[in-house]
């Protein structure tokens, strides 16, 4: 059995896919190893009566916590606000919907460079919109969002 010829077009085509996959290994490597927020910091939150449940517990030594929700595609930034009060934002780019890192100065995404500070506001584009917000209730020892 002969295989035929590959040709030029479907060659340059799986070798820039090959260096593709290989480029975004490499920063996906490079970023997970210097990711300020490790997964063991990421808190799985109960749904209690459709509310994303959050123990106010979690905020006692540090600012900021990421939240992942059973079911959602994206995590939430949950941040304590200088007068006790929270606020939700969803790590998710506004300019192409992919997710976000997380670290102490912000929300980054590692796709096209957007950023955006902890109140959600764009510091850095192409993203143009603010972060998606979700309405904070703290009630007893918890959080409800949503």
């Amino acid at each position: 059995m002969t295989q035929e010829p590959i040709s030029r077009k479907d060659f340059l085509r799986d070798s820039c896919r090959g260096l593709c996959a290989l480029a975004v290994a490499t920063t996906a490597a490079s970023w997970l190893a210097g990711c300020a927020v490790a997964k063991s910091s990421v808190y799985t939150a109960s749904i209690t009566d459709k509310k994303v449940a959050v123990p106010l517990s979690l905020f006692s030594e540090q600012r900021t916590q990421v939240v992942e929700v059973p079911g959602w595609k994206y995590n939430l930034l949950v941040v304590k606000e200088k007068d006790d009060t929270f606020k939700a934002l969803l790590m998710k780019c506004t300019h192409q919907g992919f997710k976000l890192t997380a670290d102490k100065g912000g929300l980054h995404c590692n796709l096209h460079g957007s950023s955006f500070d902890l109140e959600g506001r764009v510091t850095n584009g192409p993203a143009a919109q603010p972060l998606a917000t979700f309405p904070v209730l703290q009630q007893k020892d918890q959080l409800l969002i949503g």
